[in-house]
């Protein structure tokens, strides 16, 4: 006969604590670069249409239409976007003569002529 002492079953370890936190902070999620801006844009730097033999510029020579969306309005004439005036202009869906005069007006000012 063989006798064991101390075995009664399986026997618990001791029961754990609570789950410590962290030790140390967590690391932080990487920081933006330095940012650099784009140089502004000069107006010197715009590039008109050449003019056709048959066409002129509506702005006057050397200028151009900037603000294409703009309305003209003049007198009895219908209303036309600026950039529609500026393509008649070029195609010679203008006359010349009428060419000379319309840099003058002052309602052409909406087109931003420059």
């Amino acid at each position: 006969v063989v006798i064991v002492l101390g075995t009664t079953g399986p026997t618990a370890g001791p029961t754990p604590g609570p789950t410590p936190g962290p030790t140390r902070e967590p690391t932080p999620g990487p920081t933006p670069g330095p940012t650099t801006s784009a140089p502004e844009a000069s107006i010197n730097t715009l590039t008109c249409p050449e003019i056709p033999d048959i066409g002129c510029s509506v702005c006057g020579a050397g200028q151009c239409v900037t603000n294409p969306d703009a309305i003209f309005v003049y007198e009895d004439l219908a209303n036309v976007q600026c950039s529609t005036l500026e393509t008649a202009g070029l195609v010679g869906s203008i006359p010349l003569t009428q060419c000379d005069f319309l840099p003058l007006l002052s309602e052409l000012g909406v087109c931003g002529c420059a």
